[in-house]
Order: structure tokens, then C-alpha cells, then sequence
């Protein structure tokens, strides 16, 4: 009879849920639960739903994230590692690829999509033991010394991973469970072993004098492994479907509780990110909790890492309305739903670049229709070969960057995979201590071409530079090159671009760290994983003027007043690029402006609303001479004329005493004896407006000394 364990124990602790007790020489198709009192060796003492106590013999293993894996899960695991084509690492095999020839990644259908994650971590798990396993295969003499691994090698390698997940005990077979054939004889094959598997293993522990095998491990794989245990679970709201507001209410409804600090999250806690403000943070333990929750199932929360989630917030930072952004790498969608999400549906497009086939091409659109944007088009040209003069791209004022890295700051890659929908060859580079530094020199090369590209495009006026690395040659250094090198071949009308800081809310604990700086980086923490962020800006000309409702959504953006969702009148502001405007080129006046300012402080607001414009009278030739005359007519709306004369404004001429009135202060604050700011001062007039400083005399009982001190 298989049996599982309640969340509870006589002693009060809970029980690890992950832990799968099997009970021996029982029928295995059923199930009930059971308390367990104490265990001792292999034996424990249960109290079953009866209330009788008793002790049985268990087989316990530990499987990845509680769920146990079959040969459906050994079958694609073994594609998976075969396409990644690692390297034989013993030097008692023959290094021959022939065993992964032609291997692609497995096409996992949906009904078996819930096996996706333990794929991916079997594949992972076995990469980052492989030298172990290839020893263990050599030691118990299951391998021949120099014998040529064959087409079974993948297959073998992750079910003896498996294996020794299970501390070598045999795997019992579901009722129902799909076998298959060519897996089973390799399992079998391999459970006939399992005594010699494990003295090869325990050698190789004394061998390295390692406490466990995870010591086996390159210490920054190991650390790596250690922070991914930590790490929070991070999910954007999507704001086309639903509010953050909504969300928070919802979970609360289903007996969730709000705390204000990560470090008190629990699995029935959840917190609200400061710097994201739609970001929604929970504790480890409900990963697998959240990905089947409805408000997922629905697409209105998105699990995705928040290092990811730092360029979208970038990007809408340095929007203006009806703006266009360019997203060069589409990846598995997520990002770019993010950046629509966050920007106008209707007014702003969002250009997805990185599509690689026509497969690909629909299942973005059905992502994105599933996610409601609506603003997102998928272009299926290589970035690098779209011209900057295309006016499909004339009013694309941001472009977010985010060029293949060495994801080097990843500190879960299976759920970076599974969240971001990377590419599966990450898992072979991170399961190594370093990765192929020709490889880095291609991706940094790569790298740079995106970004001289992106500069390019004349309308463009930021770029947002994005990656998951932690080295300086892929961030630091590749935006000062460019920019250095762009700014070298402009012309004498171009505008320079310079380096700056993203527009991202700093926590106080972070202002010396960030605050100076002109770059974002995190370092992989079992907080959050490693990322870069930049912004390339180019300098604004004359002409780049902003309205006052740019400035006030910029402003929001910085967290710089009110919060999300709050409305600010606008309506009557008038746009800064009119209030700045005073001379046109070659140092004539402008155009006085047409605006019905002037009616406004007639008749205020609400009373009237004119059809027209205000209209100029020119003074008569008698007005020239005493000062200059403005008439205003506005429509009269009680007689039949279009027109009546409202208010005559008359001038007086400039005299010479006012030569230097601009340059006074306020006329309650003007002090006579002061002299204009400005104007130069004559000798006399210093003497006039100097105060006089008159010795004040020493008192009758002051002690004159004869001589001065030496």
C-alpha cells in the first residue's frame, strides 16, 4: 500500500512533503494517511487513520519538488541531455560523439506539459554531475575502461541520476504509469547494479573527502545551487486584464496576508515589491502552488524572475504618449507582454524583433493574444537587416536590448527556462564552474553590433540595454565602446549620446550603492539574480521640447508624485515647447501667440466657450505715438454681431529709466540704495551703497597696555 504523510507529526514538526514513504510487500494502488511517530533507520512507527500504531519498514526518497519521476519523464530527460551534446569527461571513455548524433530537443505535447519541470531538472542535474556518473558507470564496472559509449549512453546517464536521487533504491512503478520499452530494459538493466552504483559512489566521496555529493560539485555551481533554494517567487500583474489592487484583494480573499518586508514571507504571506510597483513577491515554497493558481492559469499574474523586469520598467520611464518601442529579442513573449502592458494599447506599438520561424510567429501571437495585448507586432526580419530609414519605425523613440548574454547571473535556470522561455543550452554552460571564453567573445562581439545598430535610428532618442551576465567585458565595457565609438562618427548636426542612469526607484538601504552610479547591476543573491541595466540617451536639441504632461508621467514613472492610477488635470496646460519658444532662426520674433488666454481672464472657465479665436485690432497711427494699443474682440453671444470690443489695453512707451527694470527684483522687495543686477558700478556709486564702518570707541575703564605684545 503506497502512503503518504500528513503535513503534521506526534512531536509537532512538519514533515517535508518531497519525501515519498513506499510501505513493502503491499498493494500499492492504494492510499491513506498516516502520522508518523518515529523513525528509526529504515523503520518508523506510524499511527494510521484508525488510531492503531504499529512499525513497518519504508523505502523513503527524496524526488525533485515532491513529484516522482517515470519513464515518460527518463525518455525526454535523455533527449534533452543528448541535444546538448556534452563532452565525455572521463578519460577511460572514448571521446565519441556518435551517441548524440542528430539528437534535437523533445517536442513535450500539452497533455504532458506537467512534466516539462522535472525534464528540465533531471537533464540539469545530470550535466552538473556528469563527471561523477561517467566514474561511477567505470568503477562498478558497468562500463568497460575505454569502451565507446553507444545510443543508450543519455538514457543511462538520467536514470542513474535518478538513481542516486533515491540513494540507490529501487524505483516502484505506478499503477497505470506508461512503460516503455527500450527505458524499461535500461532501467532494469541498471537496478541489477544499484549495490555496486553505490560502493563506486561512496568511494569517490572518500577519494575527494566529501561530506556529500554536492561537494562533488565546482564551488560555484554549488553556491549557485544554494541561493536558487532561497529565492523568491516574482509575478508582474498584467495590467490589461486586471489591477494590482485586484489581485491583492483576490488573494487576500483566499486567506493570503500581506506583509511590508521580504523577510517575513511564508507560505501564507505575500509582499509588494518597492522598486516594480505590479510585482508581486512570495515565499520559494509556493512555487509549484502558483503555477497551477488561477490568477496564473488566467494571465493576470505572470511568473517571471524580477531581475527581467527591470528593462520594461526602464522603458516605460522614458516614454512619452504615442510613443513606439522597439524589443529586439521576443524570446518566449514575456517581456514583451510586459512592456505592452505597461504602455497605451492604443496609441503606442510595440515591435517585436527575434522570431525566428513562422512557428514561432504564430505562437507569439496566440501569447499575445492570451495576454490581451493587442499593441505588440512580430517582425520576422533580423534586426540587424532592417534599414533605420523605415518608416515603419519613424516614431520608435525607445528600443529595449536585450541581446543573447552568458547568463552568468542566473541563479535558477530551470525556472529561468521554464518563466522566460531561454533557449535549453544554458543549462550545459551553467552547469560548469566557467563558460567557454570563445564563446563569451562572440556573444560580446554580437553584442556590440546590436547596439551600434540600434543607435542608429534618427528618431531614436534611448536605448535600454538589458543582459543576465555579471562580467564587465558584456556590460560596462560594451556600452562605453559603442558610445564612444558612435560618438566619434557624428556629424557636426547629429547630437552625442551619453550614459545614464534607469529610472528605477532606489531603496534607502541601496542609495550609496546605486545612487552614484551610472549603471543598475544586482549580483546573483538568494534574493534576486544578477542583471545589468543601462540607458544610452541622446542629447536633446532645441526641438525636443516636452509637454507638461510628458513631464508629469515622467514623473509618476519616478515615483516622483502620486502613485499609479491617480488622474492629473492637464487640460488647460500649455505645452512648454510654446512657453520656451521666443525667437525663431536668425534672431527674428516669433509670431505672437493665438491662444485664448485672454478670454480666460475675462470670462472664467465653465461661464463661456467661444467658437473662435481671439482676434487683433493694429492701433491707429495717433496710439503708435503714445504707446503701443492691443484690442481683444471675442463673440458676443447676446446681439447679433460677431464680434464686440471687450477690453483696450494701452502701453506706455520705454523710456530710458527703464533701461535696466528687468533686472530688479520684485517691487516690494527692491531696495532704493541697491544697484540693478548687471549694470556696472562707477567709483561714486560704490562709495554711496558701501556701508561705512564707524571704530566703536573703547570704554572708560579699558586698560591700555604701553606696549603691544610681542
Amino acid at each position: 500500500m503506497s502512503l503518504y504523510t500528513e503535513n503534521r507529526s506526534a512531536y509537532g514538526r512538519p514533515l517535508n512533503s518531497s519525501i515519498m514513504a513506499t510501505m513493502n510487500g503491499l498493494n500499492r494502488s492504494e492510499s491513506v494517511p498516516i502520522t508518523v511517530i518515529k523513525q528509526k533507520d529504515m523503520e518508523v512507527e506510524v499511527l494510521n487513520e484508525n488510531g492503531h500504531q504499529r512499525t513497518q519498514s519504508f523505502h523513503i526518497a527524496t524526488q525533485p519538488n515532491g513529484k516522482e519521476s517515470n519513464q515518460t519523464v527518463y525518455l525526454y530527460a535523455s533527449q534533452l541531455y543528448a541535444s546538448l551534446k556534452p563532452k565525455i569527461k572521463s578519460e577511460r571513455l572514448s571521446d565519441n560523439d556518435n551517441w548524440c548524433q542528430g539528437a534535437v530537443p523533445p517536442q513535450i505535447p500539452p497533455h504532458e506539459e506537467k512534466y516539462r519541470r522535472l525534464v528540465y531538472d533531471l537533464a540539469f542535474a545530470t550535466l552538473k554531475y556528469q563527471a561523477l556518473l561517467e566514474d561511477i558507470l567505470l568503477d562498478s564496472g558497468y562500463y568497460s575502461s575505454y569502451s565507446t559509449p553507444d545510443e543508450n549512453h543519455a538514457l543511462t546517464m538520467v536514470i542513474l541520476q535518478d538513481m542516486q536521487d533515491r540513494r540507490f533504491r529501487k524505483r516502484y512503478k505506478k499503477v497505470g504509469e506508461t512503460l516503455i520499452e527500450h527505458v524499461n530494459e535500461v532501467e532494469e538493466d541498471l537496478n541489477s547494479y544499484k549495490t555496486k552504483f553505490n560502493a563506486a559512489l561512496a568511494r569517490n566521496r572518500i577519494k575527494f573527502k566529501a561530506p556529500s555529493i554536492e561537494y562533488l560539485l565546482p564551488e560555484q555551481v554549488r553556491q549557485r545551487e544554494t541561493k536558487a533554494v532561497d529565492l523568491p517567487v516574482y509575478a508582474w500583474v498584467n495590467q490589461i486584464k486586471t489591477s494590482t489592487q485586484t489581485v491583492i484583494e483576490t488573494l487576500k480573499e483566499e486567506g493570503f496576508y500581506q506583509v511590508m518586508s521580504d523577510d517575513k514571507l511564508s507560505s501564507t504571506t505575500f509582499y509588494l515589491d518597492t522598486q516594480c510597483k505590479n510585482i508581486i513577491v512570495f515565499h520559494p515554497d509556493l512555487r509549484l502552488e502558483l503555477e497551477s493558481h488561477e490568477l496564473v492559469q488566467d494571465f493576470h499574474l505572470i511568473l517571471q524572475d524580477k531581475a527581467s523586469c527591470f528593462g520594461p520598467h526602464s522603458v516605460k520611464a522614458l516614454l512619452n504618449e504615442g510613443d513606439d518601442i522597439i524589443h529586439t529579442h521576443v524570446g518566449s513573449g514575456k517581456i514583451t507582454a510586459h512592456l505592452s502592458s505597461l504602455t497605451n494599447q492604443d496609441s503606442s506599438t510595440v515591435f517585436a524583433f527575434g522570431i525566428n520561424s513562422p512557428s514561432h510567429h504564430n505562437a507569439i501571437r496566440e501569447k499575445m493574444e492570451s495576454f490581451g495585448a493587442k499593441n505588440v507586432r512580430g517582425v520576422e526580419e533580423n534586426f540587424l537587416d532592417v534599414l533605420p530609414t523605415d518608416i515603419r519605425f519613424k516614431n520608435v523613440k525607445v528600443v529595449l536590448l536585450t541581446p543573447p548574454c552568458s547568463h552568468s547571473g542566473i541563479t535558477n535556470p530551470v525556472d529561468y527556462i521554464l518563466h522566460d522561455g531561454e533557449d535549453t543550452s544554458i543549462l550545459q554552460d551553467l552547469s560548469k564552474d566557467e563558460i567557454d571564453q570563445d564563446k563569451v567573445d562572440e556573444l560580446i562581439n554580437l553584442q556590440m553590433d546590436y547596439l551600434k545598430h540600434a543607435v542608429k535610428f534618427s528618431k531614436v532618442q534611448a536605448v535600454v540595454y538589458c543582459t543576465h551576465s555579471t562580467s564587465p567585458h558584456e556590460n560596462e565595457n560594451v556600452v562605453t565602446k559603442v558610445s564612444d565609438y558612435t560618438n566619434a562618427r557624428l556629424t557636426l548636426k547629429q547630437m552625442p549620446w551619453r550614459i545614464t542612469p534607469p529610472t528605477l526607484p532606489i531603496p534607502p538601504s541601496d542609495v550609496d550603492t546605486y545612487g552614484k552610479q551610472r549603471y543598475f547591476k544586482t549580483e546573483p543573491s538568494s534574493k534576486i539574480s544578477g542583471c545589468f541595466v543601462c540607458v544610452i540617451t541622446r542629447e536633446a536639441t532645441a526641438d525636443d521640447q516636452l509637454t507638461a504632461a510628458d513631464i508629469i508621467a515622467r514623473a509618476k514613472a519616478k515615483g516622483l508624485m502620486g502613485l499609479d492610477g491617480e488622474k492629473i488635470d492637464t487640460e488647460d496646460e500649455e505645452p512648454i515647447a510654446e512657453i520656451g519658444k521666443r525667437k525663431k532662426k536668425g534672431g527674428q520674433r516669433s509670431p505672437r501667440s493665438k491662444s485664448t488666454s485672454s478670454i480666460r481672464r475675462v470670462f472664467p472657465k465653465g461661464k463661456i466657450s467661444p467658437p473662435g479665436r481671439a482676434l487683433r485690432v493694429s492701433p491707429t497711427r495717433s496710439q503708435r505715438k503714445v504707446g503701443r494699443s492691443k484690442t481683444t474682440l471675442i463673440p458676443n453671444t447676446s446681439s447679433d454681431e460677431d464680434f464686440r470690443t471687450i477690453k483696450t489695453v494701452t502701453r506706455k512707451p520705454r523710456t530710458a529709466s527703464d533701461m535696466f527694470s528687468h533686472h530688479r527684483l520684485h517691487a516690494d522687495t527692491v531696495d532704493l540704495q541697491c544697484q540693478p543686477v548687471g549694470v556696472p558700478m562707477t567709483i561714486s556709486t560704490k562709495a554711496r551703497v558701501t556701508e561705512k564702518h564707524v571704530p566703536e570707541e573703547l570704554p572708560e575703564y579699558s586698560v591700555k597696555h604701553p606696549k603691544p605684545f610681542r
